[in-house]
């Protein structure tokens, strides 16, 4: 094993300490429209497209809406929204709605 994969491997993941009690009405309209396209499954540079926002933006509200739900990683905000009912909400531009 290289030098470089060994120290890679030796580097802590910093844990998720989500916040209890934080909710959707805890972030702001920007972030919880983005972290609700995250549970989608959508892509930071398909976000900034739809969204008519640079994709440095969008990183910055995704940031900030981690720094508030107290997580570090996608897959966190993911089993956030889950649990908070993002996963599975339609899209705005649904015919169905």
């Amino acid at each position: 094993m290289s030098v470089s994969m060994r120290r890679t491997m030796e580097i802590p993941r910093p844990e998720s300490t989500e916040q209890p009690g934080v909710t959707p009405a805890d972030l702001s309209a920007r972030e919880l429209e983005i972290i609700t396209r995250i549970c989608r499954g959508d892509a930071n540079l398909e976000i900034a497209a739809d969204l008519y926002l640079s994709i440095n933006t969008v990183k910055s509200h995704i940031r900030s809406a981690y720094r508030r739900i107290g997580i570090t990683r996608r897959v966190d905000a993911v089993r956030w929204g889950a649990r908070h009912g993002l996963v599975g909400a339609p899209r705005e531009s649904d015919p169905s709605l």
